[in-house]
């Protein structure tokens, strides 16, 4: 071969190789861009816009917790909480630690709430700096193969105790008051 053609096959084969890396690459970060993390971002900031239905999406039908939410309650409480911020809601989130058990990954991280609304909004921020140093562990769990099936199964705040008369929904009807 001469060498003008052995150098067309080389620049073709490193071409051809540069494009499957380039669709690698761009296959990889689809897969990892519906990752557990992303759907914990989507989970806050759906939270955060107050777009429930979209919340709720993404909280597994097996969802529980140690005040024995299931997925029903976990919304209302979500909606009790988040209803009262009216104007503006943010929901700061540091990851400070990922574990992975089987199909199942717990983001453990801190949380720092800020917003304007009702006069409970302002009380719902005042309690919550409590907890700021106080690490929150959200368990997601894979439902499928599919890069986007992560849905939430547990939420965990060890030094979070709610008063044994809340019932999820019932805020400042007898249930939750500030």
């Amino acid at each position: 071969m001469s060498d003008g053609i052995a150098a067309i096959v080389t620049v073709r084969r490193l071409f051809i190789l540069g494009a499957v890396l380039a669709v690698a690459g761009l296959l990889h970060a689809a897969l990892f861009r519906w990752g557990v993390e992303n759907s914990h971002r989507r989970f806050l900031g759906s939270i955060e816009d107050r777009k429930w239905n979209r919340v709720g999406k993404l909280v597994s039908d097996e969802y529980g917790d140690r005040f024995e939410f299931g997925e029903k309650e976990l919304m209302a409480a979500i909606r009790d909480v988040g209803g009262q911020f009216i104007f503006s809601l943010t929901i700061d989130w540091t990851l400070l630690e990922k574990s992975r058990e089987g199909n199942a990954v717990t983001l453990r991280g801190n949380i720092q709430l800020d917003g304007n609304g009702t006069p409970a909004a302002a009380e719902i921020v005042r309690r919550a700096q409590r907890y700021r140093s106080q690490p929150v562990e959200f368990t997601w769990q894979r439902e499928s193969a599919w890069p986007w099936s992560w849905r939430l199964v547990e939420i965990d705040l060890p030094g979070l105790d709610l008063p044994p008369s809340y019932d999820p929904g019932e805020f400042g009807r007898g249930g939750l008051e500030f």
